[in-house]
């Protein structure tokens, strides 16, 4: 279960950002200092989104930025609101652009070990109800809350 790789310390109501890059390093940075990932992550995450970009134009525009496992000690993920939609280049495409308003930062240690956390977010963005849900979350409580209870019906 995704739910139990999150605590309140990787949630980030109302992240004020302008740009990927300083999502990257509010987001990023911390994960660092906990000792999850790599000093080199955040310039990990900032060249991956150049060659494979993380925006999906979902009902509520989401971004999934990640790295490579060489940039990660521990398998977790973080999780942003942020207080203003920030412009992400949308996957598969090399300039369409989505108005991203929740991060969803996976940080996977394992090479090949992506794939289920991956599946269970993909489930999570494919739920419209429960990103508008997270999006108002009021607390980082609920936010854990909310992914929990959507992880039980999967």
């Amino acid at each position: 279960m995704i739910w139990e790789k999150l605590d309140e310390q990787r949630i980030y109501l109302g992240l004020k950002a302008d740009n990927t890059d300083e999502i990257f390093e509010k987001m990023g940075r911390p994960l660092i200092e906990q000792g999850f990932a790599k000093e080199n992550y955040v310039e990990g995450l900032i060249e991956r989104e150049k060659e494979f970009c993380t925006g999906l134009a979902t009902p509520i525009g989401v971004a999934i930025p990640h790295t490579a496992a060489d940039y990660v000690n521990k398998t977790t993920f973080s999780i942003a609101v942020l207080d203003h939609p920030v412009e992400f280049t949308e996957m598969g495409t090399d300039d369409d652009k989505v108005n991203v308003e929740v991060v969803i930062m996976l940080t996977i240690a394992e090479a090949h070990g992506h794939i289920d956390m991956l599946q269970r977010v993909i489930a999570i963005i494919q739920d419209p109800e429960l990103v508008k849900n997270i999006k108002n979350a009021k607390d980082e409580k609920t936010v854990i809350e909310l992914i929990k209870e959507k992880e039980n019906t999967l």
